[in-house]
């Protein structure tokens, strides 16, 4: 089939060549000449019609020149950019992608630039406000979605964990106002000197007065360690999500695909963060409102040197993740239960395409002990690479969880 392509092909164009070249082939000044007229009449006419169907299709050929400006830039800036599991992105059809986030705006660019279907990210509201970023965002046909995280405010008084509470998770302020400042969805963290020392956002349960009320789990700091002396905090206000889960809604109906950073922000550690539910509830609400199975495809993007000039990128797509029908007789019953189960199919799928390990001194360890055991000589592929990367990285964790019998 290929050759009968590349044959058809040569001829179609040899033969328009031919036709261009001699007056006597060339239909339009055979026309022209027929009808006695110029023949630049119909250059014109093409050139007007050319006009008209380039503005009705303008957000494609923005796309199109947005897409080899930022092709360019990223071949500039990465020495190499490696795909691997091409094949698991579907051909047609609704598709979600999901990725790990440790690139504020590169990350996305890096996705829509190597996938070969057209992908519209989520972007905070914030970043679409801005000067040049938002105008891209907008001809890449990407969501605005508002952030609770965009909207902090810093809460007035001081907090901690009430620790003779054994029933519930009970939040003790100092000069607070909480029937005033916080109502229950809203959610609180502990706020550090610079917003990435800040503990983890917890979801407020209840408001019992102006100095307590409940969580839905303990307030943590940064370190993962329950707040027990009084320190500051910040307040998240629910936001409602509806318009942009009716656009997305929208979007997947047509066939389009949506990129989303379950983490909900970009960091700089080398593991995941707790994902949001919000890919879940995507997932189960087209095939609850539309019955549309939307395949969600995780997508691990690791750098290598990234954050020096010609750096090197190996993306991976992982297998498709789709709904089933047991999974949505399980969303009718209980919608927490069901997305909390896809949730967590969804991060398993994830951390099988990218590596992840304690901290980033563990990350070198591990790339150093995969090119201290790949035989000299022996060039790897970018699957194979990441295969045994992601060993090396769970051998450590099997082995760190060892204990060394000591000596007497």
């Amino acid at each position: 089939m290929g050759g009968l392509n590349d044959f058809s092909v040569q001829v179609t164009v040899l033969w328009l060549l031919m036709m261009l070249s001699m007056d006597a082939l060339n239909p339009v000044k055979a026309i022209s000449s027929f009808l006695a007229v110029d023949s630049t009449i119909f250059g014109w006419l093409n050139f007007v019609v050319l006009v008209g169907v380039l503005y009705h299709n303008l957000s494609d050929v923005i796309y199109f020149c947005v897409r080899v400006f930022l092709n360019s830039v990223l071949s500039i800036f990465f020495k190499s950019i490696e795909i691997v599991g091409k094949d698991n992105i579907p051909l047609d059809g609704p598709v979600i992608f999901t990725g790990n986030h440790t690139n504020q705006f590169v990350d996305g660019i890096v996705v829509m630039m190597n996938s070969f279907r057209k992908v519209g990210f989520l972007t905070a509201e914030k970043s679409m406000k801005l000067p040049v970023v938002g105008h891209i965002a907008k001809a890449m046909g990407c969501l605005p979605i508002v952030r609770p995280q965009d909207a902090v405010v810093t809460g007035v008084g001081r907090v901690y964990m009430d620790s003779s509470s054994t029933e519930s998770y009970v939040l003790v302020g100092e000069g607070t106002s909480f029937t005033r400042d916080i109502s229950p969805g809203d959610q609180v963290r502990a706020n550090g000197k610079v917003v990435k020392d800040s503990g983890a956002p917890v979801k407020v349960e209840t408001v019992l007065d102006d100095t307590h009320l409940v969580l839905a789990s303990p307030l943590v700091d940064r370190a993962g360690t329950v707040v027990t002396s009084a320190t500051a905090f910040g307040i998240f206000k629910k936001v409602d999500q509806s318009t942009t889960f009716t656009e997305v809604y929208t979007a997947l109906k047509r066939g389009q695909c949506v990129g989303i950073f379950p983490e909900g922000g970009s960091h700089d550690r080398t593991d995941l963060l707790p994902l949001k539910a919000g890919v879940a509830l995507m997932a189960f609400g087209a095939k609850d409102q539309y019955h549309i199975t939307v395949p969600v495809v995780p997508v691990g993007l690791n750098y290598f040197r990234g954050h020096r000039f010609r750096g090197r990128v190996v993306i991976e797509f992982g297998a498709p993740i789709a709904v089933t029908n047991e999974n949505m007789d399980e969303y009718k019953a209980d919608k927490r239960k069901a997305c909390n189960a896809f949730l967590s199919a969804v991060e398993e799928g994830m951390r099988s395409v990218i590596v992840t390990a304690p901290d980033y001194n563990v990350l070198q360890l591990v790339y150093t002990a995969r090119r201290l055991w790949q035989p000299s000589g022996v060039k790897l592929t970018p699957k194979d690479t990441q295969d045994l990367n992601r060993r090396f990285a769970e051998a450590y964790k099997v082995l760190s969880d060892v204990t060394v019998a000591q000596d007497d």
